[in-house]
């Protein structure tokens, strides 16, 4: 990377959530989760016939919807912003040849990242987040210093092992999400029935 690329922007709740849903969407084990889990139960109702074990599916098949549908995001945001006095939160990022720079929370932590442990560039609609163990947010409105597909191509260079996922992937996974309820209901009702035949 030749080129020094500097970000700077406030982490206000709108990118926050938007940051929260692409990092877990593309978390590997998100759909493997949801699918063994209504597989299992699947082939429970099958199995276990009595009124019991039909309430049980029931109710983890509740649990799985409304994990799908709670947003406990805007809670972690306030947490965030109850850690910073509620001031507003402030990050710069400084991507420079040999590595990543991360000044967070008013400058006052400074943090180093190489390139080599990023995993995933996930480009959401206003974003790009570099996917390690944790998320860094890169605000696409705000890169100086070049482009976001110069800034891509230059950290391509250092990883060429990354993987990029665009908007495209997302919404794979929302008609996932979508065919994931829907059946979930389904199942729901047909048990609902069935307790009450």
């Amino acid at each position: 990377m030749k080129k020094e690329f500097i970000n700077e922007y406030i982490l206000d709740e709108e990118k926050f959530l938007e940051f929260q849903e692409a990092f877990n969407k593309t978390n590997d084990n998100y759909i493997n989760v949801f699918i063994s889990l209504l597989v299992i139960n699947i082939c429970s109702i099958f199995v276990f016939t009595d009124k019991v074990s039909l309430y049980i599916s029931i109710f983890i098949l509740l649990f799985l919807l409304l994990i799908n549908i709670i947003n406990k995001n805007k809670r972690v945001y306030k947490r965030l912003l109850l850690e910073n006095n509620n001031k507003e939160i402030k990050n710069k990022l400084v991507l420079n040849n040999k590595e990543i720079i991360g000044k967070g929370k008013n400058n006052k932590n400074i943090d180093k990242y190489q390139y080599e442990d990023i995993k995933k560039i996930i480009e959401t609609d206003n974003l790009l987040i570099l996917k390690l163990n944790y998320g860094i947010i890169i605000d696409k409105n705000n890169i100086q210093g070049g482009t976001k597909e110069e800034l891509i191509s230059c950290i391509k260079e250092k990883n060429k092992s990354i993987k990029i996922l665009d908007k495209n992937y997302f919404e794979k996974i929302n008609i996932f999400n979508m065919v994931y309820v829907t059946i979930i209901s389904i199942i729901i009702v047909y048990l609902i029935a069935k307790l009450l035949n």
